[in-house]
C-alpha cells in the first residue's frame, strides 16, 4: 500500500433513509400478525410483488388477494423450489398453481438445488426477509 487512505463509506448524500420494523412470528404456529402484514402488503401493492419461498401452501385469503392483486394490474411473480425439501410441502403446493397462473400469476420453479429463501418484495420498496411467510 502506499498510504492512501480509501474512503469505504458511501457518502451520505448518497444514502436514503430506510425504516425497518421487526415482527415476533414462529415458523410452526403462524402469529395472526404476521400473516395479516402479510395480508395488507399483498392487498396494498400498486406495481408488483415478488415472493420467494420454499413452503408455498397459502389460506383462501392469500389467494383471493394474490388475484385480486393482479386483476388490478399489479404484476405478482412467485419463485418456489421444483421439489421442496418437506414431502407435503411438495405434494401440496403445486395444487395451488394452476388457478394462480390462470389469473396472470407469473409462477417459476427452482431447479438448482435447495431453496431455502423467505422473501417478499411489494412495489420494489418494501422489502420482507425472514423465517416465516404467511403461506408457511
Amino acid at each position: 500500500m502506499d498510504g492512501t487512505v480509501v474512503d469505504v463509506v458511501p457518502s451520505t448524500k448518497k444514502l436514503h433513509k430506510a425504516y425497518m420494523h421487526t415482527m415476533e412470528g414462529n415458523p410452526g404456529i403462524l402469529t395472526p400478525v404476521v400473516r395479516e402484514a402479510y395480508f395488507i402488503l399483498v392487498t396494498q401493492a400498486s406495481k408488483n410483488i415478488d415472493i420467494t419461498t420454499p413452503y408455498f401452501v397459502p389460506d383462501a385469503d392469500i389467494i383471493v388477494a394474490i388475484k385480486t392483486a393482479v386483476a388490478r394490474g399489479v404484476r405478482v411473480r412467485l419463485l418456489v423450489p421444483q421439489r421442496a425439501d418437506q414431502k407435503i410441502v411438495s405434494l401440496a403446493s403445486p395444487t395451488f398453481y394452476s388457478k394462480l397462473l390462470e389469473a396472470g400469476v407469473q409462477i417459476y420453479l427452482y431447479n438448482k438445488g435447495l431453496l431455502h429463501a423467505k422473501v417478499m418484495i411489494i412495489d420494489g420498496e418494501i422489502p420482507d426477509v425472514g423465517v416465516a411467510c404467511c403461506w408457511d
